[in-house]
């Protein structure tokens, strides 16, 4: 019993000695990317905010359904915006989730969104006007 013990130790400290090396070698293939300017443009809404939907359910000549809501947004490894909004949404309660980010690749800032009253995911691509301090995105669904 007592050498079952001492070898099952030895395998377990040599199994983490290994993880550690993988670790690293995976490390030094995949470095993590450096967080650049247009990332932390994102950090600026972090936060708890107010928010305010308008809807324009009757048509654009109507006057808008206006709901109130409360989103939450944080950051995720400096790269990624995550926000949570809720809301009452004509006595309806109404969650979102969105992801926001900056794509090197692409350069374009990116999300997708999801709600409590979509069937389907919306994905985005903007860009950041600096003089501004805007963010103009567009979303297809």
């Amino acid at each position: 019993m007592r050498m079952q013990q001492v070898l099952g130790r030895s395998a377990v400290t040599g199994l983490i000695g290994v993880l550690a090396c993988a670790a690293t070698n995976v490390q030094a293939q995949f470095p993590t990317p450096e967080v650049t300017k247009e990332h932390k443009v994102l950090k600026k809404d972090v936060g708890v905010w107010d928010g305010e939907m308008k809807l324009w359910m009757a048509g654009p000549d109507q006057e808008p359904m206006v709901s109130k809501g409360t989103e939450r947004n944080r950051m995720l490894g400096g790269f990624w915006l995550l926000s949570n909004y809720t809301a009452d949404l004509g006595g309806q309660e109404f969650r979102g989730h969105g992801q926001f980010g900056y794509d090197v690749k692409k350069k374009k800032y990116v999300g997708t969104w999801v709600d409590s009253m979509t069937t389907s995911i919306s994905t985005m691509e903007g860009t950041y006007d600096e003089a501004k301090d805007e963010m103009t995105m567009f979303m297809t669904s």
